[in-house]
């Protein structure tokens, strides 16, 4: 009886089909399909319901003036095609079927263009983008995540996250986001260094990966991510030698974050940028700080901070040699001499000490060292 009433009334409807009594009698339909249990016809009923009387429609229009009829029907649109929503999502998500994906995507879109301010319009923009991202549209996805950051909501930290990795995936293909950590991901950070002074131009997809670690950092209260944000738009910056810049992002690393596996490759790549440049005070002077900083300077890295100390130490006093500076120089590698007794350059330390005394023929000086070089080593 009640399947014969559905079509009884299916006839009513289609004999004037903006009649502002429509939507009642629509719904008294979906209500007798859920009462005889037939979900596939209740589902399709509902779904041809949304369509005829949404919003936008021209049963809406044809009955603008109607509020009655308007304030009945709306309120229960906007229900089932919420639910509808939802529904598609989450069988998406457990299908992971593009096809799941695609019709929650539709549902979404006919939601927010239909309820542009109901409360729930918000999370329909973040669904709607998710399913776009699983989509592989991309660039629509980045758009709508980012309108996201603009607004207070549950869904802001993680639309900024999304925004990063398509970003990533817009720079360097998928396998950005097949990494086990991004902020790990191989990108080439060495290149570009047989001219390390020349700074080169960062190609806009990379720069559109730095501004989303930005806005990431800006909005995110979570310190681990927090770092590992800065931890990959630094490596941007040092690939192209924006070593300032880079600089900025690590030592905000070394200085704020408590985990020390990432502050040490942080404090590595600080000291390499250096190095590159032949800074050589740069480089002795940082890598001194380090040695001080005892989250930082243990076991092999402790080790490795002390022998570049040495080397900055010896490069610095080279680099007084070759400007001439030959008596200032000698007195700073028998200095050295002295205070790295074991380093391997101990001995060449020596003989440029002495070489330089002789150089400006201060044989006092000269024949000093030397006494003091054997008398060391009979000890």
């Amino acid at each position: 009886e009640s399947f014969k009433a559905i079509e009884v009334y299916k006839k009513i409807v289609e004999k004037e089909p903006y009649h502002g009594d429509n939507p009642k009698v629509y719904f008294t339909m979906i209500k007798l399909a859920e009462k005889i249990d037939m979900k596939v016809l209740g589902d399709d009923l509902a779904i041809q319901f949304i369509s005829l009387y949404h919003p936008l429609s021209r049963w809406a229009a044809t009955n603008k003036e109607k509020q009655e009829e308007l304030n009945y029907t709306f309120p229960k649109v906007e229900i089932m095609l919420r639910n509808i929503s939802f529904t598609h999502y989450q069988n998406a998500i457990t299908s992971n079927s593009l096809e799941a994906y695609k019709r929650a995507y539709e549902n979404y879109s006919n939601y927010i263009e239909y309820f542009p301010k109901s409360t729930h319009t918000y999370t329909a923009r973040y669904y709607r983008a998710t399913c776009e991202y699983q989509l592989d549209d991309f660039e629509k996805a980045k758009s709508h995540f980012s309108e996201l950051l603009d607004l207070e909501g549950e869904f802001r930290i993680d639309s900024a996250y999304k925004v990063v990795l398509i970003s990533g995936i817009q720079a360097y293909g998928k396998n950005f986001i097949m990494a086990k950590n991004i902020f790990n991901f191989r990108i080439d950070e060495n290149v570009n260094k047989t001219r390390p002074n020349e700074k080169i131009a960062i190609p806009e997809k990379e720069k559109n990966l730095i501004a989303a670690c930005d806005r990431y950092i800006s909005i995110s209260g979570e310190k681990d991510e927090f770092a590992k944000m800065l931890f990959l738009a630094g490596k941007i910056y040092y690939k192209y030698n924006y070593f300032d810049e880079a600089n900025k992002k690590f030592n905000a690393i070394i200085t704020d974050y408590e985990r020390r596996e990432l502050s040490v490759q942080s404090a590595r790549f600080v000291l390499q940028s250096y190095k590159l440049r032949k800074d050589w005070t740069g480089l002795n002077t940082r890598a001194k700080d380090f040695i001080r900083d005892e989250k930082l300077a243990k076991g092999a890295f402790q080790a490795e901070l002390a022998k570049i100390i040495e080397e900055a130490t010896f490069n610095e006093i080279a680099t007084l040699e070759k400007d001439g500076k030959l008596y200032t120089a000698a007195e700073k590698y028998e200095r050295f001499a002295s205070e790295f007794p074991q380093s391997e350059l101990a001995a060449e330390a020596v003989y440029l000490a002495v070489r330089n005394y002789s150089r400006i023929n201060v044989k006092q000086k000269m024949e000093n060292t030397f006494t003091k070089t054997i008398f060391q080593k009979t000890c």
